[in-house]
């Protein structure tokens, strides 16, 4: 048992804190080497709108653009590096996490928004598509192959709000709710 718990201390020590784009940090290296995340700024454009390209760097000078966002991205690579998180904050009341597999020949992306409507949970999918401000925003890697995710919403059809904790499990390709109490002040990471 003792045993158990110190992999699972080791895994939650290995993980660092997000790194948010744009910012100071114009990197992100997976823990592993090899593998980055950087953005890219190419200013305002005509719009007066500025988008920023999120890419995937590989050792050969391949490069993947994952995503482009218009306000800020929080990236965390889990402890081993085989995949990452990127929390994309859309607008002031919507965000959506992708875990993010990096491959030989492709690079796999999943909405954790597009798992939650399609998936089993008929409750938390129809908050999520019936609220005013929704959120999916990942917190934390949980083991190398678990995320956690929460949903936070309120307002539409869903005044009093709503508050969800999910892990996703890339194996599997799955979410189960998260049933543990959280732990107050500490973060999952």
């Amino acid at each position: 048992m003792r045993r158990a718990v110190l992999v699972v201390l080791f895994f939650a020590a290995a993980a660092a804190e997000p790194v948010k784009f744009p910012g100071p940090v114009t990197e992100a290296p997976a823990p592993s080497g090899g593998l980055r995340v950087t953005y890219f700024d190419p200013g305002e454009g005509a719009e007066g709108i500025h988008q920023y390209s999120l890419r995937l760097e590989y050792p050969g000078g391949r490069s993947d653009e994952i995503d482009v966002f218009t306000r800020t991205v929080a990236v965390s690579w889990s402890p081993t590096g085989e995949a990452f998180t990127v929390t994309d904050q859309v607008t002031d009341n919507i965000a959506d996490c992708y875990v993010i597999t990096p491959g030989p020949q492709s690079t796999r992306k999943i909405s954790l928004t597009e798992v939650l409507t399609q998936g089993r949970y008929p409750g938390p999918a129809w908050a999520l598509q019936h609220s005013a401000h929704a959120a999916v925003t990942c917190d934390g890697w949980m083991e190398p192959d678990k995320v956690h995710f929460v949903l936070d919403g309120t307002g539409g059809d869903t005044p009093n709000g709503f508050h969800y904790t999910f892990v996703y499990d890339l194996t599997r390709n799955i979410i189960k709710p998260d049933r543990a109490p959280p732990k107050r002040g500490k973060s999952r990471r």
